[in-house]
Protein backbone atom coordinates (compact mmCIF):
# COMPACT_ATOMS: atom_id res chain seq x y z
CA UNK A 1 0.00 0.00 0.00
CA UNK A 2 2.91 2.72 0.60
CA UNK A 3 4.59 1.57 -2.83
CA UNK A 4 1.27 3.01 -4.34
CA UNK A 5 0.77 5.31 -2.64
CA UNK A 6 4.30 6.61 -3.34
CA UNK A 7 3.28 5.94 -6.98
CA UNK A 8 0.23 8.17 -6.78
CA UNK A 9 1.98 10.92 -5.68
CA UNK A 10 4.73 10.82 -8.27
CA UNK A 11 1.96 10.93 -10.79
CA UNK A 12 0.72 13.63 -9.21
CA UNK A 13 3.72 15.53 -9.21
CA UNK A 14 4.45 14.98 -12.89
CA UNK A 15 0.87 15.91 -13.92
CA UNK A 16 1.10 19.22 -12.24
CA UNK A 17 3.40 20.43 -14.71
CA UNK A 18 0.61 20.35 -17.56
CA UNK A 19 -1.45 23.57 -18.19
CA UNK A 20 -3.78 21.57 -20.40
CA UNK A 21 -6.65 20.01 -17.89
CA UNK A 22 -8.26 16.44 -17.98
CA UNK A 23 -10.09 14.42 -16.01
CA UNK A 24 -9.32 15.02 -12.12
CA UNK A 25 -9.46 12.38 -10.01
CA UNK A 26 -9.91 13.00 -6.31
CA UNK A 27 -9.01 10.67 -3.76
CA UNK A 28 -10.25 9.99 0.20
CA UNK A 29 -6.43 10.60 1.29
CA UNK A 30 -6.90 14.05 -0.33
CA UNK A 31 -4.95 14.19 -3.46
CA UNK A 32 -5.61 14.20 -6.45
CA UNK A 33 -4.97 12.58 -9.88
CA UNK A 34 -5.24 13.94 -13.41
CA UNK A 35 -5.74 12.22 -16.94
CA UNK A 36 -8.52 10.78 -18.98
CA UNK A 37 -10.70 8.28 -17.81
CA UNK A 38 -10.50 5.40 -20.25
CA UNK A 39 -13.15 2.90 -17.87
CA UNK A 40 -15.37 3.25 -14.90
CA UNK A 41 -16.76 0.30 -13.60
CA UNK A 42 -18.24 -0.41 -9.76
CA UNK A 43 -15.02 -1.64 -8.39
CA UNK A 44 -12.93 0.95 -9.73
CA UNK A 45 -11.56 3.57 -12.41
CA UNK A 46 -8.80 3.44 -15.46
CA UNK A 47 -7.33 6.24 -15.80
CA UNK A 48 -4.65 7.23 -18.66
CA UNK A 49 -2.03 8.91 -17.17
CA UNK A 50 -0.12 9.69 -20.83
CA UNK A 51 2.73 7.01 -20.02
CA UNK A 52 0.11 4.08 -19.19
CA UNK A 53 -2.70 3.49 -17.30
CA UNK A 54 -3.19 2.84 -13.33
CA UNK A 55 -6.07 1.48 -11.92
CA UNK A 56 -8.13 2.96 -8.62
CA UNK A 57 -9.86 1.19 -6.89
CA UNK A 58 -13.62 2.33 -6.57
CA UNK A 59 -13.48 3.04 -2.30
CA UNK A 60 -9.89 5.38 -2.54
CA UNK A 61 -11.88 7.60 -4.63
CA UNK A 62 -13.87 10.24 -3.71
CA UNK A 63 -15.12 11.93 -6.48
CA UNK A 64 -14.12 12.44 -9.96
CA UNK A 65 -13.95 15.54 -11.77
CA UNK A 66 -14.81 15.14 -16.18
CA UNK A 67 -13.24 17.83 -18.63
CA UNK A 68 -15.50 18.67 -21.44
CA UNK A 69 -12.81 17.44 -23.95
CA UNK A 70 -9.65 15.68 -22.89
CA UNK A 71 -8.46 15.98 -26.68
CA UNK A 72 -5.88 18.80 -25.85
CA UNK A 73 -4.77 16.55 -23.29
CA UNK A 74 -3.77 13.66 -24.51
CA UNK A 75 -1.88 16.12 -27.34
CA UNK A 76 0.27 17.90 -24.76
CA UNK A 77 1.02 14.27 -23.69
CA UNK A 78 2.11 13.70 -27.40
CA UNK A 79 4.44 16.25 -27.52
CA UNK A 80 5.69 16.09 -23.76
CA UNK A 81 6.35 12.54 -24.05
CA UNK A 82 7.08 12.23 -27.81
CA UNK A 83 9.88 9.75 -27.57
CA UNK A 84 8.01 6.89 -24.97
CA UNK A 85 6.89 4.39 -27.42
CA UNK A 86 3.38 4.16 -27.84
CA UNK A 87 4.03 7.58 -29.61
CA UNK A 88 6.80 6.82 -31.95
CA UNK A 89 6.48 6.91 -35.58
CA UNK A 90 7.01 3.60 -36.76
CA UNK A 91 10.41 2.90 -38.23
CA UNK A 92 12.18 5.57 -35.74
CA UNK A 93 11.92 3.43 -32.85
CA UNK A 94 15.99 3.29 -32.68
CA UNK A 95 16.09 7.46 -32.92
CA UNK A 96 14.08 7.40 -30.12
CA UNK A 97 15.94 5.31 -27.78
CA UNK A 98 19.18 6.89 -28.75
CA UNK A 99 17.61 10.17 -27.84
CA UNK A 100 16.42 8.37 -24.49
CA UNK A 101 19.89 7.35 -24.15
CA UNK A 102 21.34 10.93 -24.63
CA UNK A 103 18.82 12.47 -22.73
CA UNK A 104 19.97 9.45 -19.57
CA UNK A 105 23.68 10.65 -20.93
CA UNK A 106 22.75 14.50 -20.54
CA UNK A 107 22.04 14.53 -16.94
CA UNK A 108 25.05 11.88 -15.63
CA UNK A 109 27.18 14.95 -17.53
CA UNK A 110 25.31 17.46 -15.72
CA UNK A 111 25.89 15.35 -12.38
CA UNK A 112 29.47 14.96 -13.14
CA UNK A 113 30.26 18.62 -13.98
CA UNK A 114 29.31 19.41 -10.49
CA UNK A 115 31.13 16.98 -8.44
CA UNK A 116 34.54 17.85 -10.83
CA UNK A 117 33.65 21.76 -9.70
CA UNK A 118 33.58 20.06 -5.97
CA UNK A 119 36.49 17.98 -6.84
CA UNK A 120 38.69 20.65 -8.28
CA UNK A 121 37.73 22.90 -5.04
CA UNK A 122 39.30 20.08 -2.75
CA UNK A 123 41.73 19.44 -4.57
CA UNK A 124 42.91 23.12 -4.33
CA UNK A 125 43.10 22.30 -0.85
CA UNK A 126 44.70 19.15 -0.86
CA UNK A 127 47.56 21.18 -2.67
CA UNK A 128 47.73 23.99 -0.02
CA UNK A 129 47.72 21.69 2.90
CA UNK A 130 50.81 19.87 0.94
CA UNK A 131 52.79 22.48 0.55
CA UNK A 132 51.76 24.20 4.42
CA UNK A 133 52.98 20.50 5.58
CA UNK A 134 56.12 20.36 3.41
CA UNK A 135 56.95 23.93 5.07
CA UNK A 136 56.54 22.34 8.66
CA UNK A 137 58.42 19.11 7.41
CA UNK A 138 61.64 21.83 6.78
CA UNK A 139 61.35 23.55 10.03
CA UNK A 140 61.16 20.37 11.84
CA UNK A 141 64.23 19.32 10.11
CA UNK A 142 66.03 22.44 10.46
CA UNK A 143 65.22 21.74 14.35
CA UNK A 144 66.06 18.22 14.23
CA UNK A 145 69.86 19.43 13.24
CA UNK A 146 70.14 21.85 16.10
CA UNK A 147 69.33 19.88 19.01
CA UNK A 148 71.40 17.13 20.33
CA UNK A 149 69.99 13.64 21.54
CA UNK A 150 72.42 13.30 24.38
CA UNK A 151 72.29 16.88 25.69
CA UNK A 152 68.11 17.28 25.15
CA UNK A 153 66.81 14.00 24.74
CA UNK A 154 63.41 14.56 25.84
CA UNK A 155 63.64 17.43 22.95
CA UNK A 156 64.75 15.37 20.28
CA UNK A 157 62.48 13.12 20.56
CA UNK A 158 59.22 15.40 20.46
CA UNK A 159 60.85 16.86 17.06
CA UNK A 160 61.28 13.73 15.94
CA UNK A 161 57.63 12.62 17.19
CA UNK A 162 56.60 16.01 15.41
CA UNK A 163 58.62 15.13 12.25
CA UNK A 164 56.70 11.73 12.21
CA UNK A 165 53.67 12.94 12.29
CA UNK A 166 54.28 15.45 9.33
CA UNK A 167 55.59 12.95 7.49
CA UNK A 168 52.48 10.87 8.01
CA UNK A 169 50.20 13.67 7.41
CA UNK A 170 51.74 14.83 4.15
CA UNK A 171 51.84 11.26 2.82
CA UNK A 172 47.55 10.75 3.60
CA UNK A 173 47.37 14.15 1.92
CA UNK A 174 49.07 13.03 -1.13
CA UNK A 175 47.42 9.80 -1.71
CA UNK A 176 43.79 11.66 -0.82
CA UNK A 177 44.77 13.94 -3.56
CA UNK A 178 45.92 11.11 -6.04
CA UNK A 179 42.52 9.45 -5.33
CA UNK A 180 41.03 13.04 -6.38
CA UNK A 181 42.88 13.00 -9.28
CA UNK A 182 41.59 9.62 -10.24
CA UNK A 183 37.72 10.92 -9.52
CA UNK A 184 38.07 14.09 -11.70
CA UNK A 185 38.95 11.60 -14.81
CA UNK A 186 36.25 9.27 -14.05
CA UNK A 187 34.08 12.45 -14.08
CA UNK A 188 35.63 14.02 -17.30
CA UNK A 189 35.13 10.41 -18.92
CA UNK A 190 31.57 10.60 -18.37
CA UNK A 191 31.18 14.31 -19.95
CA UNK A 192 33.86 13.51 -23.30
CA UNK A 193 31.89 10.25 -23.78
CA UNK A 194 28.52 12.44 -23.44
CA UNK A 195 29.59 15.06 -26.10
CA UNK A 196 30.94 12.31 -28.27
CA UNK A 197 27.21 10.57 -28.12
CA UNK A 198 25.93 14.12 -28.36
CA UNK A 199 27.99 14.64 -31.65
CA UNK A 200 27.12 11.17 -33.22
CA UNK A 201 23.77 11.05 -33.02
CA UNK A 202 23.08 14.95 -34.26
CA UNK A 203 24.43 13.51 -37.64
CA UNK A 204 22.52 10.68 -37.85
CA UNK A 205 19.35 12.26 -36.90
CA UNK A 206 20.41 14.59 -39.70
CA UNK A 207 20.89 12.18 -41.98
CA UNK A 208 17.37 10.29 -41.01
CA UNK A 209 15.58 13.40 -41.86
CA UNK A 210 16.89 13.60 -45.67
CA UNK A 211 15.93 10.42 -46.47
CA UNK A 212 12.67 9.60 -47.93
CA UNK A 213 10.82 10.28 -44.52
CA UNK A 214 6.94 10.69 -43.74
CA UNK A 215 5.15 14.02 -42.59
CA UNK A 216 5.23 11.93 -39.04
CA UNK A 217 8.55 10.87 -38.71
CA UNK A 218 9.82 14.67 -40.09
CA UNK A 219 7.66 16.16 -37.65
CA UNK A 220 8.93 13.70 -34.70
CA UNK A 221 12.51 14.27 -35.85
CA UNK A 222 12.04 18.02 -35.75
CA UNK A 223 11.15 17.67 -32.13
CA UNK A 224 14.41 15.69 -31.70
CA UNK A 225 16.00 18.51 -33.24
CA UNK A 226 14.69 21.09 -31.50
CA UNK A 227 16.21 19.50 -28.40
CA UNK A 228 19.23 18.82 -29.97
CA UNK A 229 20.21 23.04 -30.32
CA UNK A 230 19.50 23.05 -26.54
CA UNK A 231 21.58 20.31 -25.73
CA UNK A 232 24.21 22.11 -28.32
CA UNK A 233 24.06 25.05 -26.77
CA UNK A 234 25.65 23.65 -23.38
CA UNK A 235 28.44 23.15 -25.51
CA UNK A 236 31.36 26.00 -25.41
CA UNK A 237 33.36 24.75 -28.64
CA UNK A 238 36.06 27.27 -29.69
CA UNK A 239 38.27 27.47 -32.78
CA UNK A 240 41.81 27.88 -32.33
CA UNK A 241 44.07 28.99 -34.75
CA UNK A 242 47.60 27.03 -35.05
CA UNK A 243 50.91 26.40 -36.94
CA UNK A 244 51.23 23.05 -37.92
CA UNK A 245 54.72 21.86 -38.58
CA UNK A 246 55.72 18.80 -41.68
CA UNK A 247 55.83 16.65 -38.50
CA UNK A 248 52.23 17.67 -37.91
CA UNK A 249 53.01 19.04 -34.40
CA UNK A 250 50.32 22.18 -33.21
CA UNK A 251 51.60 25.25 -32.26
CA UNK A 252 48.74 27.32 -30.43
CA UNK A 253 49.12 31.10 -28.83
CA UNK A 254 48.91 30.66 -24.82
CA UNK A 255 48.24 33.53 -22.16
CA UNK A 256 49.58 32.65 -18.74
CA UNK A 257 47.96 33.94 -15.58
CA UNK A 258 46.28 36.74 -17.62
CA UNK A 259 49.20 38.59 -18.39
CA UNK A 260 51.74 36.88 -20.95
CA UNK A 261 51.55 35.25 -24.38
CA UNK A 262 53.49 32.57 -25.03
CA UNK A 263 53.95 30.02 -27.71
CA UNK A 264 53.14 26.35 -26.50
CA UNK A 265 53.59 22.51 -28.35
CA UNK A 266 50.32 20.98 -27.95
CA UNK A 267 51.44 17.39 -26.15
CA UNK A 268 48.47 15.60 -25.80
CA UNK A 269 51.46 13.08 -24.11
CA UNK A 270 52.27 15.48 -21.77
CA UNK A 271 50.73 14.68 -18.29
CA UNK A 272 51.42 17.89 -17.64
CA UNK A 273 51.75 21.57 -18.50
CA UNK A 274 55.31 23.06 -18.68
CA UNK A 275 57.07 26.08 -19.24
CA UNK A 276 60.76 27.02 -19.18
CA UNK A 277 63.17 28.76 -16.25
CA UNK A 278 62.69 31.77 -18.27
CA UNK A 279 59.26 32.36 -18.34
CA UNK A 280 58.52 31.05 -14.59
CA UNK A 281 60.99 34.19 -14.12
CA UNK A 282 58.86 36.50 -16.28
CA UNK A 283 55.74 35.29 -14.19
CA UNK A 284 57.67 35.80 -11.23
CA UNK A 285 56.40 32.31 -9.87
CA UNK A 286 57.57 31.30 -6.43
CA UNK A 287 59.16 28.02 -7.13
CA UNK A 288 60.24 26.01 -4.01
CA UNK A 289 63.34 24.36 -4.81
CA UNK A 290 62.38 21.59 -2.00
CA UNK A 291 59.99 20.40 -4.54
CA UNK A 292 62.68 19.76 -7.31
CA UNK A 293 62.65 16.59 -8.58
CA UNK A 294 63.40 14.67 -12.44
CA UNK A 295 61.71 14.28 -15.55
CA UNK A 296 62.57 12.94 -18.73
CA UNK A 297 61.77 14.64 -21.23
CA UNK A 298 60.71 13.53 -25.16
CA UNK A 299 64.17 13.64 -26.05
CA UNK A 300 65.34 11.24 -23.55
CA UNK A 301 66.64 13.70 -21.60
CA UNK A 302 66.62 14.02 -18.10
CA UNK A 303 66.37 17.05 -16.27
CA UNK A 304 65.46 19.41 -13.33
CA UNK A 305 61.83 20.40 -12.43
CA UNK A 306 59.77 21.83 -10.16
CA UNK A 307 56.19 21.97 -10.26
CA UNK A 308 53.92 24.97 -9.63
CA UNK A 309 50.04 25.94 -10.00
CA UNK A 310 49.75 28.44 -12.34
CA UNK A 311 46.70 30.91 -11.71
CA UNK A 312 45.28 30.33 -15.32
CA UNK A 313 45.93 29.05 -18.71
CA UNK A 314 43.62 30.56 -21.71
CA UNK A 315 43.58 29.70 -25.26
CA UNK A 316 41.32 31.53 -27.20
CA UNK A 317 38.08 31.71 -25.53
CA UNK A 318 38.99 28.55 -23.72
CA UNK A 319 40.42 29.22 -20.02
CA UNK A 320 41.25 26.61 -17.10
CA UNK A 321 41.99 28.27 -13.81
CA UNK A 322 44.65 26.54 -11.43
CA UNK A 323 46.54 24.58 -14.01
CA UNK A 324 49.65 22.02 -12.49
CA UNK A 325 52.71 22.91 -14.70
CA UNK A 326 56.15 21.89 -14.32
CA UNK A 327 58.60 24.59 -14.42
CA UNK A 328 62.08 22.60 -16.39
CA UNK A 329 65.89 23.83 -15.50
CA UNK A 330 66.65 23.16 -18.60
CA UNK A 331 66.11 21.25 -21.89
CA UNK A 332 65.21 22.82 -25.04
CA UNK A 333 61.79 23.04 -26.65
CA UNK A 334 62.69 24.16 -29.97
CA UNK A 335 63.24 27.21 -31.07
CA UNK A 336 60.90 29.76 -30.41
CA UNK A 337 58.43 27.77 -28.14
CA UNK A 338 58.27 28.52 -24.42
CA UNK A 339 56.79 25.28 -23.50
CA UNK A 340 54.18 22.75 -23.91
CA UNK A 341 50.66 22.26 -23.37
CA UNK A 342 49.71 19.41 -21.83
CA UNK A 343 47.25 17.26 -20.24
CA UNK A 344 46.43 19.42 -17.09
CA UNK A 345 45.05 21.93 -19.36
CA UNK A 346 43.87 19.96 -22.53
CA UNK A 347 42.02 17.49 -20.20
CA UNK A 348 38.82 19.79 -19.55
CA UNK A 349 38.19 19.52 -23.49
CA UNK A 350 37.21 17.44 -26.28
CA UNK A 351 39.82 18.04 -28.60
CA UNK A 352 39.39 18.05 -32.78
CA UNK A 353 41.53 18.69 -35.79
CA UNK A 354 39.36 21.08 -37.94
CA UNK A 355 40.42 19.60 -41.34
CA UNK A 356 39.42 23.09 -43.25
CA UNK A 357 42.67 24.85 -42.22
CA UNK A 358 44.61 22.54 -39.71
CA UNK A 359 42.95 24.73 -36.98
CA UNK A 360 42.48 23.29 -33.31
CA UNK A 361 38.55 22.96 -31.93
CA UNK A 362 38.17 22.56 -27.68
CA UNK A 363 34.40 21.44 -26.47
CA UNK A 364 33.72 21.75 -23.02
CA UNK A 365 30.10 20.98 -22.00
CA UNK A 366 29.32 24.29 -19.73
CA UNK A 367 25.37 23.55 -18.46
CA UNK A 368 25.04 26.73 -16.96
CA UNK A 369 25.10 28.88 -19.93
Amino acid sequence: MRTQGIAYFLLGVLLLTFVVHGDVVHLTNGRTLEGVVKEETDAGVVLDVGLGSITLKREKILRIEKADTTENMEKAWKDKYFTHKQYVPEGLEDIAAGFNGLVNAREQSRQASKQLENLQKEMVTLQESAHQIEQELLAAVSAWQSVSAKDDPVGYNTIIARHNALRGRHAQTLKTYEQRVKETQEQRKIIHNYLRALDIFSRETSRQARNDATPEQLAFLEKINQRLKGFQQEVHQVHIDSDVNKNGQFYVTARLNDKLDVRMLVDTGASSVSITEKIADILQLEMDSARETKVTLANGEVTEAIPVILDSVQVGDSKVERVPTVVLGKGDYGQDIDGLLGMSFLQEFMIYMDPSDYGLVLQQFDPAR
